[in-house]
């Protein structure tokens, strides 16, 4: 007799709620820095130089982006995993194998 666990949709939940957080953010980051000009006067010195949050948003960008790639590919590798409690041994994945006498 086998039992299959497989990763728990709690887990998937979170990671694409993640993804779509980072991606968010950084379309907002995006939209303050290009196009509101109410954000770009305010965070603006005399000399156009950006300030506080000007910069961050300029910055943080490529990051929320990357994070959300990272997240996307973590959620492709987990979505396959599964736990396999047979008879003599535990297997993750297929790949590893545990005996329980070794526990």
């Amino acid at each position: 007799m086998r039992i299959e666990a497989p990763t728990s949709n709690f887990r998937k939940t979170n990671l694409k709620i993640y993804i779509a957080v980072c991606l968010t953010l950084a379309v907002w980051c995006i939209y303050d820095v290009y196009f509101n000009e109410g954000f770009q006067k305010k965070y603006t010195d005399d000399d156009g130089n950006p300030t506080g949050w000007m910069v961050i948003n300029q910055k943080a960008v490529p990051f929320l982006f990357g994070a959300a790639a990272l997240m996307g590919a973590y959620l492709f590798v987990v979505n396959k995993k599964k736990l396999i409690a047979d008879e003599n041994e535990l297997i993750i994945s297929g790949k590893k194998k545990i005996p329980y006498d070794s526990i």
